[in-house]
């Protein structure tokens, strides 16, 4: 299956469960957000939640993955969003939807648990292969499931949603029991971060990562409302429209996703700022299922930056080093709806409009930083 050894093969269908019920949910959610009262500011602070929620977590769960049993850390991380899906079932205050969300998104932290485990079993030639399949399996199941979720809260309402959302999460820590992982020392490893944070590399990936999920954050995650609100499509539609764009994510996955280097980064890039010109200029025809085609590469961007630091921080640092880059992540994630839903109150295009200028910068600084990202490991510094 994609090559993929044993372990990779059962966190791929971990991922792929993941996927569905992130499918069934997450596309949506801001619309139902918006139907419990709350203002686009509102609801850009209720999805702030994930980025507050996984600064949080990831970097306690990233130092113990340098340290204790990485089977037993992915299942207590995933143990998290169940009884929280249950109670969205019932809820009806976009307050209270916010704190379930910032519990459900502590399952966030299994992402440095995952990166910590593929790295210190794969080599750097399949570390992206394998990254960009653990992205595809979790897009595929968001394919099947975001047209389906939106048609189930179309006809039976969201409590529906989110009960599936919980029994298909459940389903998924399944695979993670049955990963074969290598004994731990009796003793925990003890472990010198020194040289790791004193990276100008290690800094610069961080800092650059942060600029690439906050710009594309800001640009997308309202755009189910904007669908809503702005082109006038129906919940339905919305989730066939997300399930397109989970389909433009899956196959940019499998190919611009393997690029190394500034050239993957670039099409990512590139293609995000392409998909916004055209649900700018005309979101209806050709020009709407181009660009929510297109707009699904942003998913490639996250292979492409958790192998470059894959291959960046020797395995007995990767712990920390993926739970810095998460905590950085969850920074951009955290800022980025906010930011969103206050330019989508002064107009529903400047979210996009403000991503688009600020890609494209990133685009004109991306060769330049490629010099940094070509530097030596910082394995190789450490000597290890």
């Amino acid at each position: 299956m994609l090559g993929l050894d044993r372990n990779s093969r059962l966190l791929l269908i971990s991922q792929f469960l993941v996927g569905i019920t992130f499918g069934l949910v997450f596309f949506i959610l801001p619309v139902h957000i918006r139907s419990l009262g709350a203002s686009p500011t509102q609801v850009g602070i209720t999805l702030s939640a994930a980025g507050l929620s996984t600064l949080v977590v990831v970097l306690p769960f990233g130092y113990l993955a340098d340290r204790y049993d990485l089977r037993k850390l992915m299942i207590i991380t995933k143990l998290f969003p169940i009884i929280p899906f249950v109670l969205l079932a019932t809820v009806r205050q976009w307050q209270i939807v916010m704190v379930l969300l910032f519990i459900i998104y502590f399952e966030g932290a299994v992402v440095t648990v995952f990166n910590s485990f593929l790295t210190r079993n794969l080599d750097a030639q399949d570390l992206q292969r394998t990254f960009s399949s653990l992205t595809f399996g979790y897009l595929l199941g968001e394919l099947i499931f975001r047209s389906i979720g939106a048609w189930i809260a179309e006809e039976a309402g969201m409590s529906l949603v989110f009960y599936l959302a919980a029994i298909v999460f459940a389903i998924s820590i399944i695979p993670i029991a049955l990963l074969k992982i290598q004994a731990i020392p009796k003793e925990p490893i003890k472990v010198d971060y020194g040289p790791l944070l004193q990276s100008k590399r290690f800094i610069g990936i961080l800092a650059y990562s942060f600029a690439v999920v906050l710009l594309m954050e800001v640009g997308i995650i309202l755009m189910p409302n904007y669908l809503s609100e702005v082109v006038g499509l129906e919940l339905s539609t919305i989730g066939r429209m997300g399930s397109l764009a989970s389909l433009g994510g899956a196959i940019l996955t499998l190919t611009v996703g393997r690029l190394r280097g500034e050239g993957g980064l670039l099409a990512v890039l590139i293609s995000v700022v392409v998909s916004m010109v055209l649900l700018l200029l005309n979101p209806v025809g050709a020009f709407l299922v181009g660009g929510m085609f297109l707009i699904g590469s942003i998913h490639a961007s996250s292979p492409i930056i958790e192998s470059l630091m894959g291959r960046t921080v020797s395995a007995h640092l990767s712990g920390l080093a993926f739970g810095f880059l998460e905590l950085t992540l969850g920074v951009s994630l955290l800022i980025g709806p906010i930011i969103a839903g206050l330019l989508y109150e002064s107009s529903p295009h400047l979210p996009m409009i403000v991503s688009i200028g600020g890609l494209l910068v990133l685009v004109a600084a991306t060769l330049t930083i490629s010099r940094v990202l070509r530097r030596e490991r910082v394995e190789g510094r450490l000597g290890s």
